[in-house]
């Protein structure tokens, strides 16, 4: 059994529209509304992929109940901590270019006590757990060293990071067993300037053993502190809506991992799950089928650097 945390949960909605027009009327067609949040897409991928998985975080309102049932339908078990407000709602937009607009909420402002709850009820859930997914950015007004906290006494855990800036570089004090990062995230975190030396000195500069950096369309690059490898993917897949990629490589990773898959096989797989996303429009959703034929047909270029 994997837990996710994702404090800040939220409804995705996806929506299209021929031609978003800034300042004037849009009339959108809703094609996707599920529970959303970083760590929903990493769960749904990973149920997907025939993994157990509980997640965790906030919710409250009628927003809440909708993410619960929706969670519950996806066979995705919820343990989740309720408050009084309303959960966020986030806005994807897909013109008929294929030009993407995100338009999200930065969820709600949660009191100082609630906070020290939420810390209790979490710790006592993950003593039961050995595989530890934590994604997505902390809602406004937690302090930046939160996630460490909750990281404390790591030991035995497999734990996987997926957020970004101030909160991450605390929480890498603590150690973790994997960091999966986009470009311009880790850029914000770690500076502009030498990317690949920055993601090769991470394994040696804080105790972690993994760290990835997704590229879009270009692919991956990852390090295992003593070798670095970056997949290309030159699979053509048909881009039905790309948020939530990231997630689903993040699934593949974790999923890479408990099959017992060496760093270079989990890179080729996160990034084929990644691809598979590219055909679904709602976050994290993968076809293990396709995952299959995206590998075995070799439609994946690795390289060493």
């Amino acid at each position: 059994m994997i837990l996710v945390l994702t404090i800040n949960l939220a409804i995705d909605k996806v929506a299209t529209v021929e031609k978003f027009q800034k300042g004037k009327e849009n009339r959108i067609r809703i094609v996707s509304s599920l529970p959303g949040g970083k760590g929903a897409n990493v769960s749904r991928a990973l149920r997907c992929l025939k993994e157990e998985v509980c997640l965790c975080g906030f919710i409250g309102g009628k927003n809440g109940e909708f993410i619960e049932e929706g969670l519950k339908r996806e066979g995705i078990f919820p343990l989740l901590f309720p408050i009084e407000e309303e959960n966020r709602v986030c806005l994807i937009v897909k013109e008929s270019t294929g030009k993407v607009t995100e338009i999200y909420e930065i969820g709600p402002q949660v009191e100082e006590e609630i906070q020290e709850e939420f810390y209790s009820y979490f710790r006592g859930l993950w003593a039961d757990f050995s595989w530890v997914v934590i994604s997505g950015s902390l809602p406004p007004g937690f302090p930046d060293d939160y996630y460490a906290k909750l990281l404390k006494g790591r030991k035995g855990k497999r734990v996987f990071f997926d957020f970004y800036s101030l909160p991450l570089l605390k929480a890498l004090e603590e150690g973790a067993f994997l960091l999966k990062i986009n470009e311009r995230e880790f850029r914000r975190t770690f500076g502009g300037s030498d990317f690949l030396g920055k993601l090769k000195s991470l394994p040696h500069k804080f105790p972690i053993q993994h760290a990835v950096v997704t590229l879009g369309e270009r692919g991956a690059i990852g390090t295992d502190g003593k070798r670095c490898f970056r997949v290309i993917p030159s699979y053509k897949a048909e881009v039905l809506c790309p948020v939530g990629a990231g997630d689903a490589f993040m699934g593949g990773l974790v999923h890479a991992f408990r099959e017992g898959w060496d760093f270079k096989e989990a890179m080729i797989f996160g990034t084929a799950t990644s691809v598979s996303n590219l055909g679904f429009w709602e976050g994290g959703r993968v076809d293990p089928l396709e995952v299959s034929k995206i590998i075995e047909g070799k439609a994946l270029k690795i390289e060493e650097l």
